[in-house]
């Protein structure tokens, strides 16, 4: 058996067979091979064969297919972190479903014909079962988000078998996974090699140039603007907009960036991530009005020892397992604990700007997607929170809370790992996004306020007088209000 990886994080796990196709495929026979694959040390194709109940652990079937999924899948699956709509999917299937629903419910034909060629591009790069040309294959998706790769597996039925494992999903370097696919492929094209007959020549070329891009420039660079949401025009004119000469410049990068191709960690440029997280229909205006914002100095040391002595003071992330928007919960909880405040109205602003000496500064972009952001880098940059006030969800004053309160979470707990520069939108990182709406809600509207304030646990959806209660006593939307009260008490609506 030739291993491929670690199987506690994500590994492919074969051994090769004689025993392969007579039908004249050349790549075929020389591939053929019982292959495993695994994700957090769970076996993601153990099967039963419905006929007979007999298991196995593997599945029987030419190492070429896989491969040349991986090649072809490479640039949407790993040149791009942004989903291709706005989406809080906790992985590409959850997507997936949603653009089936949205397809489904579409009226306009034109529009239902570019959803559906957004559907089904989107699958046959992210769902492993698009590479398996006929076979028997596990249900599982790959997607990435930033630095990291999400790999999410679930039951399946397939013909004659069933792919037993457990719902399941495991987040990992993308660095890691690249590892492994690229370990995988080279052995794949190396057993091609060892046979005389231009059959194969084609599949040879196809991983052999994918293998050789991903330490070239233009692998770089189609990764840089790939995750960085941004197009090479548009990067032409925000060059000549803000006055820089270079894309090195732009994006503050290394000299040696492009040396390192696909490898370079681009969610390191403050820039990348800043468009990453912003809408891809950005004005030229709205575009120069954030690097402006990104790049511009300042290190306010009051702010700056203020966070790190908050920052210390709390335990931190808990549960590296448990599901976002309950670590949300949880670190919005050891906040108000620490602050000595329990269960009363919580006065962000102030928090923010009078007792943290974080400024608070607007950023008027033309997209109302963005409805502000937060900035931090403790070696140079002092932290910050922009607000946008052309954003519906900003506008408002309980809607300014609730992004005020979202930053924070950000400069506690995001920043500077998720880069030192974000921008808080329908775009941004789904799971950092959903963690911090719930920190938010948890912050600003506490649970053991909801029970102080009403006397009671709700255990149905309170009357309407209740909650226009609990809008006036903790200065908070109805919609924030009623979404928060039926999720922390688990009712139903």
């Amino acid at each position: 058996m030739t291993l491929f990886g670690n199987k506690r994080e994500f590994a492919i796990e074969i051994l090769p067979l004689s025993c392969g196709p007579s039908d004249g495929d050349k790549a075929a026979q020389a591939t053929w091979v019982s292959w495993s694959l695994w994700g957090q040390g769970k076996n993601l194709t153990l099967n039963t064969r419905l006929s007979d109940d007999e298991i196995s652990t593997t599945v029987n079937w030419p190492a070429i297919y896989l491969a040349r999924w991986f090649a072809r899948s490479w640039p949407s699956l790993f040149y791009s972190s942004r989903w291709p709509r706005p989406s809080r999917a906790r992985n590409a299937r959850e997507l997936a479903i949603e653009l089936r629903r949205a397809l489904l419910d579409e009226d306009d034909d034109k529009l239902g014909d570019c959803l559906a060629d957004t559907l089904d591009d989107f699958v046959s790069t992210h769902d492993l079962r698009a590479g398996a040309a006929g076979a028997a294959y596990p249900e599982v998706w790959f997607s990435r988000d930033g630095h990291h790769v999400t790999i999410a597996w679930f039951p399946f039925k397939v013909g004659d078998h069933f792919f037993c494992q457990e719902c399941g999903q495991v987040e990992l370097p993308a660095d890691v996974l690249a590892s492994v696919v690229y370990s995988f492929g080279e052995w794949t094209r190396d057993q091609l090699l060892t046979v005389k007959d231009r059959a194969v020549e084609s599949d040879v070329t196809l991983l052999t140039d994918w293998l050789a891009e991903r330490k070239s420039a233009t692998s770089a660079k189609r990764n840089l603007l790939g995750n960085a949401g941004l197009k090479p025009e548009d990067c032409e004119q925000l060059i000549k907009d803000v006055g820089v000469a270079s894309l090195e410049e732009l994006f503050d990068l290394p000299t040696d960036w492009v040396q390192l191709g696909e490898s370079f960690p681009v969610m390191n440029s403050n820039v990348a991530v800043a468009f990453r997280t912003a809408s891809p229909e950005l004005t030229a205006a709205d575009r120069a009005t954030i690097w402006k914002a990104v790049t511009a100095g300042g290190q306010d040391i009051r702010a700056s020892n203020a966070l790190r002595k908050l920052r210390s003071g709390l335990p931190g992330l808990i549960e590296s397992g448990a599901a976002d928007y309950s670590q949300g919960y949880a670190l919005a909880i050891q906040l108000r604990e620490y602050l000595d405040n329990r269960d009363a109205c919580l006065e962000i602003e102030v928090l923010l700007s009078d007792e943290l000496g974080i400024p608070i500064r607007e950023l008027k972009l033309a997209d109302p997607a963005v409805e502000g952001g937060s900035v931090y880098d403790p070696n140079s940059r002092g932290p910050g929170v922009f607000v946008n006030p052309t954003a519906v969800a900003s506008s408002t004053a309980w809607g300014r809370r609730m992004t005020l309160a979202h930053e924070l979470c950000h400069l506690l707990f995001d920043l500077p790992s998720w880069g030192a520069f974000h921008l808080t939108g329908i775009w941004s990182f789904p799971h950092i996004e959903r963690r911090a709406n719930a920190f938010a809600a948890e912050l600003l509207l506490p649970k053991a306020g909801i029970v102080k304030e009403l006397g009671f646990a709700p255990k149905t959806p309170p009357m309407e007088e209740k909650f226009a209660q609990l809008m006036k006593t903790f200065q908070v939307g109805q919609i924030t209000a009623t979404r928060h009260v039926i999720n922390r008490f688990h009712l139903v609506e």
